[in-house]
């Protein structure tokens, strides 16, 4: 006789339990809803980022400020420096004026004191560049540079057919300057 086979098997089949295992298990759980504390807690916690926000948003509005005050003072130090230093050069061109007036007024009075008199007319003579001579020294030469300039004038007005009064009276000026050195 054999072994007789139950009728219903209680273990359940290898692949029976794998479908078993693989199937979706919902649970359900039925709640109230948010809990009083934890929304109360949720916003407190936004409130309080909110006012950190604010805070880092009012320090740097602040410290923009700062800066731009701190570097308006530098500024107006600066300008304060300069108006002082501008005031002092006038002050100080003032004295000089008055300075160089006293000296002035002395040199006409002790020139007048000698027998000197104010000139009634002034000439301005004009040296080329390359007109200036030098002595034996290496120093300037006043009548070397009249005797160039002589010749060279004497030299234009022979060629232009101008004038020979003007060149024989810059002759004598110059001649008396040669002997004078």
């Amino acid at each position: 006789m054999g072994i007789p086979e139950r009728a219903y098997p209680y273990e359940i089949p290898d692949y029976q339990q794998e479908q078993r295992f693989h199937a979706p298990s919902i649970n359900l759980i039925t709640t109230q809803g948010r809990s009083t504390k934890t929304a109360a807690g949720a916003s407190l916690i936004v409130m309080a980022r909110v006012i950190a926000c604010v805070f880092i948003a009012l320090a740097l509005i602040g410290m923009v400020r700062l800066s731009i005050a701190s570097a308006a003072v530098s500024e107006m130090k600066v300008q304060k420096n300069l108006t002082s230093q501008i005031n002092k050069a006038r002050y100080d061109m003032s004295l000089l004026e008055v300075e160089y007036s006293k000296l002035s007024s002395d040199i006409d009075q002790k020139a007048y004191s000698m027998g000197m008199h104010k000139v009634a007319q002034v000439e301005n003579v004009q040296l080329p560049r390359d007109i200036v001579a030098l002595d034996s020294n290496g120093r300037l030469s006043l009548s070397g540079s009249i005797a160039r300039l002589t010749q060279e004038r004497s030299g234009v007005a022979h060629a232009q057919q101008s004038d020979n009064s003007y060149t024989a009276a810059s002759t004598s000026v110059s001649n008396r300057s040669v002997a004078r050195s």
